[in-house]
């Protein structure tokens, strides 16, 4: 069962397409703009979770800089 809570005010957003401005004070922004996010991204004005970064393993075939200057 859910507490009741008289002194809770809540707030929240539906979309951020403004981005977001760290440069205001956070009461100073608009509601569809964000003060600060972290690993958050923003495209199509959504706020969503960044994706996982790939480790993607580099081979490289020269072995000194003048090979790889040839390349």
């Amino acid at each position: 069962m859910p507490v009741i809570d008289q002194q809770r005010i809540s707030d929240g957003f539906i979309t951020l397409e403004r981005g977001i401005d760290a440069g205001k004070a956070p009461s100073m922004l608009p509601r569809n703009q964000a003060s600060f996010a972290v690993n958050v991204t923003m495209r199509g004005g959504f706020a969503k979770t960044r994706p996982a970064f790939n480790n993607i393993p580099l081979t490289f075939s020269a072995t000194l800089p003048e090979e790889a200057e040839a390349m």
